[in-house]
Protein backbone atom coordinates (compact mmCIF):
# COMPACT_ATOMS: atom_id res chain seq x y z
CA UNK A 1 0.00 0.00 0.00
CA UNK A 2 1.21 3.80 -0.88
CA UNK A 3 -0.02 4.53 2.77
CA UNK A 4 -1.99 7.44 4.00
CA UNK A 5 -0.22 10.04 1.57
CA UNK A 6 2.69 8.20 0.15
CA UNK A 7 1.33 8.43 -3.68
CA UNK A 8 0.94 11.82 -3.18
CA UNK A 9 4.16 12.47 -1.84
CA UNK A 10 5.71 9.97 -4.68
CA UNK A 11 3.77 13.05 -7.16
CA UNK A 12 5.38 15.77 -5.97
CA UNK A 13 8.85 14.25 -5.66
CA UNK A 14 8.55 12.87 -9.26
CA UNK A 15 7.45 16.65 -10.81
CA UNK A 16 10.15 17.95 -8.93
CA UNK A 17 12.50 15.51 -10.45
CA UNK A 18 11.26 16.11 -13.63
CA UNK A 19 11.06 19.81 -13.65
CA UNK A 20 14.92 20.25 -12.40
CA UNK A 21 16.27 17.35 -15.13
CA UNK A 22 13.59 17.60 -17.82
CA UNK A 23 12.64 15.64 -20.62
CA UNK A 24 15.15 12.91 -22.18
CA UNK A 25 16.68 14.05 -25.74
CA UNK A 26 14.36 12.28 -29.03
CA UNK A 27 16.49 8.90 -29.57
CA UNK A 28 14.85 5.15 -30.35
CA UNK A 29 13.81 4.93 -26.81
CA UNK A 30 10.97 6.63 -28.00
CA UNK A 31 8.80 3.61 -29.43
CA UNK A 32 9.68 1.41 -26.06
CA UNK A 33 8.22 4.69 -23.84
CA UNK A 34 4.98 4.52 -27.07
CA UNK A 35 4.60 0.75 -26.83
CA UNK A 36 4.57 1.11 -22.68
CA UNK A 37 2.17 3.17 -22.56
CA UNK A 38 0.16 1.42 -25.29
CA UNK A 39 0.40 -1.68 -22.71
CA UNK A 40 -0.72 0.68 -19.47
CA UNK A 41 -3.65 2.04 -21.43
CA UNK A 42 -4.67 -1.71 -22.49
CA UNK A 43 -4.29 -2.59 -18.78
CA UNK A 44 -6.33 0.84 -18.05
CA UNK A 45 -8.94 -0.36 -20.38
CA UNK A 46 -9.41 -3.89 -18.92
CA UNK A 47 -10.37 -3.02 -15.61
CA UNK A 48 -12.24 -0.35 -16.64
CA UNK A 49 -13.89 -2.79 -18.80
CA UNK A 50 -14.25 -5.14 -15.12
CA UNK A 51 -15.27 -2.14 -13.27
CA UNK A 52 -18.15 -0.82 -15.54
CA UNK A 53 -19.37 -4.60 -16.07
CA UNK A 54 -19.81 -4.70 -11.94
CA UNK A 55 -21.49 -1.59 -11.42
CA UNK A 56 -24.00 -2.84 -9.50
CA UNK A 57 -21.29 -3.37 -6.90
CA UNK A 58 -18.63 -0.51 -7.79
CA UNK A 59 -18.34 0.69 -3.94
CA UNK A 60 -17.09 -2.74 -2.58
CA UNK A 61 -14.85 -3.23 -5.52
CA UNK A 62 -13.02 -0.25 -5.61
CA UNK A 63 -12.75 -0.41 -1.77
CA UNK A 64 -11.39 -3.85 -2.07
CA UNK A 65 -9.27 -3.43 -4.98
CA UNK A 66 -8.07 -0.26 -5.69
CA UNK A 67 -4.71 -0.07 -4.15
CA UNK A 68 -4.11 -3.16 -5.62
CA UNK A 69 -5.24 -2.19 -8.80
CA UNK A 70 -2.26 1.11 -8.31
CA UNK A 71 0.42 -1.24 -7.26
CA UNK A 72 -0.02 -3.08 -10.64
CA UNK A 73 0.56 -0.43 -12.68
CA UNK A 74 3.23 2.00 -10.52
CA UNK A 75 6.36 0.14 -11.82
CA UNK A 76 5.36 0.11 -15.16
CA UNK A 77 4.34 3.74 -15.18
CA UNK A 78 7.79 4.50 -13.13
CA UNK A 79 9.75 2.59 -16.00
CA UNK A 80 7.84 4.79 -18.64
CA UNK A 81 8.84 7.69 -16.55
CA UNK A 82 12.53 7.72 -15.85
CA UNK A 83 13.23 6.51 -19.20
CA UNK A 84 11.21 9.86 -20.36
CA UNK A 85 13.35 12.16 -17.82
CA UNK A 86 16.80 13.02 -18.52
CA UNK A 87 19.41 11.42 -16.02
CA UNK A 88 21.57 13.50 -13.76
CA UNK A 89 24.74 12.82 -16.00
CA UNK A 90 22.99 14.12 -19.13
CA UNK A 91 21.59 17.07 -17.33
CA UNK A 92 24.82 18.64 -15.65
CA UNK A 93 27.26 20.17 -17.66
CA UNK A 94 30.93 17.97 -18.35
CA UNK A 95 33.48 19.26 -16.17
CA UNK A 96 36.92 19.61 -18.77
CA UNK A 97 38.49 16.32 -16.30
CA UNK A 98 35.81 14.19 -17.32
CA UNK A 99 36.02 15.44 -21.07
CA UNK A 100 40.06 15.12 -20.81
CA UNK A 101 39.68 11.54 -19.43
CA UNK A 102 36.89 9.84 -21.84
Amino acid sequence: SFGANGFGSAVWVLTAYFLALGAASAGAWRRWVAAGVIALAILFAGHFVVFVSMAAELARLLASSLDRLVLQIWPGALLLYFMSVRTLEEALPASPAMEQSG
